[in-house]
């Protein structure tokens, strides 16, 4: 008699075990499926640059984490490929330094002393995570199709 119980409870463990794994993929799989980025640095920079307009000028970049002032290598690859500009290390700082036609991409997120400072210039776009910045005595650099 035990050994016929035996038999039948472990097809149903299996079933029940297998239903609860199951269920649960179909959720993970759901949840990941559904997971979006609202904005990349890389969306950002293919939405701003032109080939035709920003082509040699020289672009800087000032990310959130660490407040890290280097081009990260997928950024400086769409930049390049987007608007085929000079992509430079440094910064706030570079780009303030910088006497030609230059870019800033900034994160707004833990740099917002940086963004109250350049807050004087004119930004190009303005975003709720990003903002590009460029100086305001060179008026005829971008188009007027990318101001707010």
């Amino acid at each position: 008699m035990d050994r016929f119980k035996g038999r039948k409870i472990f097809p149903l463990l299996f079933c029940i075990v297998f239903v609860l794994f199951s269920s649960l993929s179909v959720q993970n799989i759901k949840q990941i499926s559904e997971v979006s980025f609202h904005h990349t640095i890389q969306c950002f920079l293919k939405e701003n640059l032109d080939r035709e307009t920003d082509s040699g000028h020289h672009a800087y970049i000032q990310y959130n984490e660490n407040n890290s002032t280097e081009w990260m290598p997928a950024d400086m690859l769409t930049a390049l490929y987007s608007g085929d500009v000079v992509c430079e290390n440094g910064g706030v700082a570079g780009y303030q330094a910088d006497s030609g036609d230059a870019l800033l991409y900034l994160c707004k997120e833990n740099n917002l002393s940086q963004v109250e400072t350049l807050q004087e210039q004119e930004a190009v776009r303005d975003e709720n995570y990003y903002l590009l910045v460029f100086e305001s005595s060179k008026p005829d650099f971008f188009p007027l199709s990318f101001k707010n």
